[in-house]
C-alpha cells in the first residue's frame, strides 16, 4: 500500500506542476504582450483590443502617424475641443502648441501602451513659461485646472494660479515624474511598431487568445488523465503486493489453495 499511495501521491505532484508550469507560461507570455496594447484612458477611448498601428489619416498629431495609438476618430475630437478653447480665448502662439503637445501625448504609441504615461516635470515647466501670461481658471466641481472658455466664469492668467509646473500638471489632472515619462519626444524606445509592419488595414494579433487556448486545453487533459492514472497506480501497486501475499501464505502455513484464495479475495475488494 506504501508504494501504491507514493505513486499517487507523485503523480499528483507532477499534473500539478505541470498545470502551475502552463500558468506561469500564460501569465508571462501575457505580461510580455499586454503592454504592447494600447490602454483605454482619458483623451483615448478604446473599444475591444488595439495594437500601435500606422494611420495616414489624423487629423492633427501627425509626428505618430507612423506609429501612434491614435486613429482618425480620436484626433477628430481632440482637434473639435482645442479649437473650441482657441475660439473662445486669444491664446499666444507658444501656449498654443504645449497644449496641443500634450492632447497629443494619449497618441505616442509609449504613453497610449502605458510605458510612460506621467509627465514629466520638465515639460510641465515648459508649459508654464510658455501660457503663464494666458487665461486659465479652475472647474466649479473637480477644481479641476483647464484653458478658460466660455464656460468658465472667473479665469486668471496662468502663472497667478499655480507657482510651479508640477503643481499645474497636477492641478490638470496629469501624473509627474523625473524619469520614464512623456517630454514630447519620439523615443519608440521599447520597439512597439519596429519588430514588424503594422497598418491600419491588419488584424490584431491574437496571442494572448492562444496561450488562453492553450492553457484551458492542458487543464482539460489533466482532469481526463488524472483519474486513468490513478487507476493505473492502483493496478500496479496490487501487482506489487502479490510476492507479498503469496509469501504471507506461506509463512502462516496456509496451503497454496488458501493462498490463491486470499489473493483473490483481496483484489475482488479493491475498487478502481
Amino acid at each position: 500500500m506504501g508504494r501504491g499511495t507514493d505513486g499517487r501521491q507523485r503523480c499528483s505532484r507532477l499534473l500539478l506542476g505541470c498545470v502551475l508550469a502552463a500558468s506561469v507560461c500564460s501569465a508571462t507570455a501575457d505580461a510580455g504582450a499586454r503592454p504592447q496594447y494600447c490602454r483605454a484612458q482619458e483623451g483615448l477611448p478604446i473599444d475591444g483590443v488595439m495594437y500601435p498601428k500606422k494611420y495616414t489619416g489624423l487629423s492633427m498629431c501627425q509626428q505618430y502617424k507612423e506609429c501612434t495609438c491614435c486613429n482618425s476618430t480620436h484626433t477628430a475630437s481632440m482637434q473639435h475641443s482645442l479649437q473650441s478653447v482657441f475660439d473662445a480665448n486669444d491664446f499666444s502662439a507658444a501656449c498654443r502648441s504645449v497644449m496641443a503637445l500634450l492632447s497629443c501625448r494619449v497618441c505616442d504609441p509609449e504613453v497610449g501602451t502605458g510605458h510612460r504615461q506621467p509627465i514629466c516635470e520638465k515639460t510641465c515647466d515648459s508649459w508654464l513659461r510658455a501660457c503663464a501670461e494666458d487665461y486659465f481658471a479652475f472647474t466649479p466641481l473637480s477644481q479641476r485646472l483647464v484653458p478658460c472658455d466660455d464656460r468658465q466664469v472667473v479665469c486668471s492668467p496662468l502663472g497667478t494660479l499655480v507657482d510651479s509646473g508640477r503643481e499645474l500638471c497636477m492641478s490638470a489632472g496629469y501624473k509627474v515624474t523625473r524619469s520614464l515619462c512623456f517630454d514630447g519626444h519620439l523615443k519608440h524606445g521599447h520597439g512597439l511598431c519596429d519588430h514588424r509592419s503594422v497598418t491600419e488595414d491588419e488584424p490584431v494579433p491574437t496571442s494572448s487568445l492562444f496561450v488562453a487556448a492553450t492553457l484551458v486545453g492542458a487543464l482539460m487533459l489533466a482532469i481526463i488523465a488524472l483519474p486513468r492514472m490513478r487507476k493505473w497506480l492502483r493496478r500496479r501497486s496490487e501487482y506489487e503486493e502479490e510476492p507479498y501475499l503469496e509469501g504471507r501464505g506461506r509463512r502462516t502455513g496456509g496451503i497454496g489453495s488458501d493462498s490463491t484464495s486470499s489473493l483473490t479475495n483481496a483484489r475482488q475488494r479493491r475498487v478502481f
